[in-house]
């Protein structure tokens, strides 16, 4: 990944979206252990991305 890539600019709003589609994912079975799996993974920052118009990679939604 790119080392420049930064911080991602979280709003009240854009942190709720992201627990809920992390939530999602974990009622739809995408977190076998303490982990989302890759998929899940994809899936929330896809999701994410596009309903907020941004272009977060996965090291800022782990950072999270």
């Amino acid at each position: 990944m790119d080392s420049r890539i930064g911080r991602a600019s979280w709003s009240p709003e854009m942190k709720k979206m992201f627990i809920d589609l992390c939530l999602e994912q974990v009622k739809l079975g995408g977190r076998p252990g303490s982990n989302l799996k890759t998929s899940a993974w994809k899936k929330v920052r896809e999701e994410f991305n596009n309903k907020n118009l941004t272009n977060y990679d996965q090291r800022q939604f782990k950072n999270y």
